[in-house]
């Protein structure tokens, strides 16, 4: 709440699961003219928080760009050079808190491209989380055979280690 006061830009970056109740926190913090966005992976909640908080002026964010790695040790650079952004404007929001969002994700070096929240909800979870529960799945199962190191370094690897794994593994070919 702090760092928002007089902010002319909130950009939240917090589990998605918890920008409905940060955007309650933030509701009397944030100054009326400022805009608000956020960068969670589902829309449809957290548009719809963030018009209840702070009206026209939040605009619902996406970025596609990122690794199976987090946190500070994970941080490049360059992220978003190049990547998608979606943007998940309605017919309420703010053009000038649209382009707010849409320049800064410019200077990030992304490229902006706005779809619906409920679409954008849509496409991700047919080409993101449905594929990723899938996977996740696969690799739970191929880890009940006990072979955890040979089925990671697979995995994670990229095949990489196929020669070290099979030759400390000779059964398991």
């Amino acid at each position: 709440q702090e760092a928002a006061v007089g902010a002319d830009l909130v950009v939240l970056a917090i589990p998605v699961d918890q920008v409905p109740e940060m955007c309650k926190a933030l509701a009397g913090v944030v100054e009326r003219d400022a805009t608000v966005t956020d960068v969670g992976s589902a829309k449809v909640a957290a548009v719809t928080a963030g018009e209840r908080a702070f009206g026209d002026r939040f605009v619902g964010g996406h970025p596609m760009a990122g690794s199976e790695l987090h946190g500070i040790d994970a941080a490049e650079g360059r992220l978003f050079e190049g990547a998608w952004w979606i943007l998940t404007p309605t017919p309420s929001t703010s053009s000038e808190a649209y382009s707010q969002v849409a320049d800064l994700v410019g200077v990030l070096g992304a490229k902006p491209v706005a779809v619906d929240p409920s679409t954008h909800d849509a496409l991700l979870a047919r080409l993101s989380h449905v594929p990723q529960l899938v996977a996740s799945a696969l690799v739970g199962q191929a880890m009940a055979s006990g072979e955890h190191d040979a089925l990671l370094g697979l995995a994670a690897g990229g095949f990489r280690d196929v020669t070290r794994i099979a030759a400390s593994n000779p059964d398991l070919w």
